[in-house]
């Protein structure tokens, strides 16, 4: 694994500051489906387009004459909690503390200036919907596979639906009591996760917007909130893998069977809340493993400042990463491919997390996927967990 902190990744000025206290918050990350940019959300209004490249080539990175800040998106009177590219990578989606959800296209044409900034935009990013309904914060987004449906969650306790063909509200979920910190879209596109202070993780039908499932044993003895409760689905999903648990004194997180709701496992051993859980969209075929074998990995970060990393054939993380961050991490993505993995913090700062296919396994082709989640989609799905 190689580990990187690009000092260009900040928002405000590129420069940085030396003291982590100034520097401003980084709520959240996400690579676009190509590779070729990323976008960051954070506490000065701002939402901002990187280039991608340069986290991964060396030369790329110390080149001058590359951009790698392409735009500044300035729309919102408050700080951004949430950036989500969509999966055919035409919108950004953005949420914010001003309680609205912007949509941003690339435009043709010649890139704007940003008043007040010295930076000049590379790319034409522009607002083109403002989805408005939610009457406080916006804490968190989640796009359906097809493209086809927008979820976000709210500090007004609700979740809302949002049709992406004519970008307008499908339902208000109002099943919750307390703030909504985290939402999760299926990749099946059956279910939608929802999860909240109120000591509850919400499992909500897409056919008829019904609760399937409401869970709570994993959070009864949890009493610390945190900032952001984000969940996350196995690529095939098989297994939803929720935040913010806690068990025999420990920070937790816990994954559940799909369909049933059972717990299956438990990731055990942050030593404070855990704050996001993010799975790698790929399935990998393990170098060392047997003919047929696959493996499956989650993310974890927690309020302790570490991110582990773990796998669905081992009950132990096989990575953990610390004092990499002053404070705490808030968000992470993958990218496409499965090998790079960036996380943002409450520092002002970005990690970057590269791994090789000696680690991780051979990730399946697109084909390949789609044949297993084929043959997994009748049944409940195959058993993968280790419990050795």
């Amino acid at each position: 694994m190689l580990l990187d902190k690009p000092p260009w990744v900040r928002h405000g000025s590129t420069s940085g500051d030396s003291d982590p206290c100034l520097r401003i918050p980084i709520y959240s990350v996400s690579i676009h489906p190509n590779n070729k940019r990323f976008a960051t959300g954070g506490g000065d209004n701002c939402a901002y387009v990187w280039s991608f490249p340069p986290l991964l080539d060396a030369e790329k990175d110390t080149d001058p004459a590359i951009s790698k800040r392409l735009a500044t998106l300035t729309a919102h009177d408050a700080a951004v909690n949430c950036v989500r590219w969509s999966p055919c990578g035409v919108y950004l989606v953005s949420g914010s503390d001003d309680s609205h959800i912007l949509v941003w296209e690339l435009s043709a044409g010649p890139a704007s200036s940003t008043l007040g900034l010295v930076e000049t935009n590379v790319e034409n990013w522009r607002p083109v919907h403002r989805l408005a309904g939610h009457t406080a914060d916006v804490i968190d987004l989640a796009w359906s596979q097809s493209r086809a449906m927008l979820a976000s969650c709210s500090v007004d306790n609700s979740v809302r639906i949002w049709d992406t063909n004519e970008w307008k509200q499908l339902q208000v979920l109002t099943g919750h009591q307390s703030i909504v910190r985290g939402i999760s879209w299926d990749p099946l596109s059956k279910f939608v996760l929802s999860q909240a202070e109120d000591a509850t993780a919400l499992v909500w039908r897409v056919a008829d917007w019904q609760v399937e499932s409401k869970i709570t044993e994993p959070f009864k003895t949890a009493s610390i909130q945190t900032q952001f409760r984000r969940s996350s689905w196995m690529p095939d999903g098989s297994y939803l893998v929720v935040a913010a648990a806690f068990k025999k004194d420990k920070h937790s997180v816990t994954v559940l069977n799909r369909g049933v709701w059972s717990i299956e496992s438990e990731f055990v051993g942050h030593n404070g809340p855990i704050i996001c859980c993010c799975c790698n969209p790929c399935i990998f075929k393990p170098k060392a493993a047997k003919a047929g074998a696959k493996v499956m990995y989650c993310a974890v970060v927690s309020q302790d400042k570490q991110i582990t990393l773990w796998s669905t054939n081992r009950n132990r993380p096989i990575i953990l990463v610390n004092k990499i961050f002053e404070h705490v991490p808030v968000d992470m993505a993958w990218s496409a491919d499965g090998y790079t993995l960036v996380a943002s913090s409450l520092d002002g700062s970005m990690a970057v997390l590269r791994f090789s296919a000696e680690e991780l396994g051979i990730a399946l082709t697109r084909e390949e996927l789609a044949h297993h989640i084929h043959a997994v989609r009748p049944t409940l799905i195959q058993k993968m967990f280790s419990h050795r």
